[in-house]
């Protein structure tokens, strides 16, 4: 069926993360009959995300709207959904000092975002557990967390959709210049549509099938604590040196470099540093315990921004990656679903359409 066209029968999603899930969820409800596949239910990228639900500093006017539109589903996730376990308990964010926090708040708060300056008095009262609170710090409102792969696996289940788990996906078998199936490592599964959130693995599954699509894969590093039996902070400190969230278990889960600036082959320097952080910013605290850590590559398009939507040349066939997979899911989710059903595409989709990437003739019709 012509990607578009509407109506898809048989859809498959490729990818059980937070960005497969939000799409599958929005499929099924949208009535296509979906199929999951995933090597495993919410890894990947997911399992290794900070989850911080955002709209935050550096974002063009453009982009930063896109990410509200997405933080307004988390709240109605949140209240509708609440199996989904979403907090939008805001953050407490002092990244920035000096005219720099006060450009800052007055810039994002004047286009909407629940953001306001507050003192160290405030501070201390909000976050009594920060050792040496700044003097000033941003008190964010629209902003939140997740458990990222508790929500897609709870998206997966409220959906009702079949998910194969455990499954490699080998290559998008097409025909005439639309696809016809997926090629998995227990056979062929035909679809009518097919949409790839497969993360990091995006770009070899694209290429098996004619289509050309560089992107950056940088390693990102967090380290959690063991669980501890008190409530540290009730929202996300956002600091100069370390972003750090409770979990609802009691554990801290921090990192300081999203970006992967720092050794995969030697983790343990980057574990180290983020342990002495955690105590710079709590105290030498001894219930607080280093309980391990996740390295993951992070699915980046190469000028930073979402790729999603159809792919020119090939019926059928659908993208969606993006690093800030957790904030975009519920919007993204919404985009690719109306896409694939109706063929309806909004001026978001429009805008961070894969297209841009492919325009010197990245998709090659009629490859079988």
């Amino acid at each position: 069926m012509p990607a578009g066209s509407g109506n898809a029968r048989e859809t498959i999603v490729i990818g059980a993360g937070i960005i497969g899930a939000s799409i599958a969820w929005h499929l099924a409800r949208g009535g296509a009959s979906v199929t999951v596949i995933d090597n495993a239910a919410g890894g990947g990228a997911t399992a290794a995300s900070f989850a911080w639900i955002n709209a935050s500093i550096g974002n063009p006017r453009e982009y930063f709207d896109l990410r509200m539109r997405s933080i307004e589903d988390w709240r109605r996730w949140a209240r509708d959904l609440p199996v989904l376990g979403a907090s939008m308990c805001g953050s407490l964010s002092f990244e920035l000092s000096g005219d720099e926090l006060e450009a800052y708040v007055r810039e994002y708060g004047g286009w909407g975002y629940d953001i306001r300056l507050v003192g160290r008095t405030e501070i201390e009262a909000l976050e009594p557990a920060l050792r040496n609170p700044p003097q000033a710090a941003a008190l964010v409102g629209d902003e939140g967390m997740v458990e990222p792969v508790h929500a897609a696996n709870a998206l997966l289940r409220d959906a009702g959709v079949k998910v194969l788990s455990g499954m490699s996906v080998r290559g998008i078998a097409t025909t005439n210049g639309r696809i016809t199936a997926v090629e998995t490592e227990n056979g062929i599964v035909e679809a009518d549509a097919i949409v790839v959130a497969a993360g990091t693995g995006t770009q070899v599954l694209l290429a098996s099938c004619g289509v050309d699509f560089a992107m950056k894969t940088p390693p990102g590093l967090l380290i959690h604590t063991k669980p501890l039996d008190r409530k540290l902070f009730d929202r996300l400190i956002i600091s100069p040196d370390l972003h750090v969230r409770q979990r609802p278990d009691g554990s801290l889960l921090a990192g300081a470099d999203f970006t992967g600036d720092f050794d995969p082959d030697r983790p343990q320097e980057t574990i180290e540093m983020l342990a002495v952080k955690i105590r710079n910013l709590i105290g030498d605290d001894p219930a607080i315990e280093i309980a391990g850590f996740t390295v993951a590559e992070r699915p980046t398009p190469m000028d930073g921004f979402p790729a999603l939507g159809p792919v020119p040349g090939i019926e059928g066939l659908h993208v969606a990656v993006t690093h800030s997979g957790v904030t975009l899911a519920p919007v993204v989710g919404e985009l690719l679903a109306a896409n694939v059903l109706s063929g309806k595409t909004d001026r978001c989709l429009e805008r961070y359409a894969i297209a841009r990437f492919l325009e010197a003739g990245g998709a090659v019709p009629g490859r079988s």
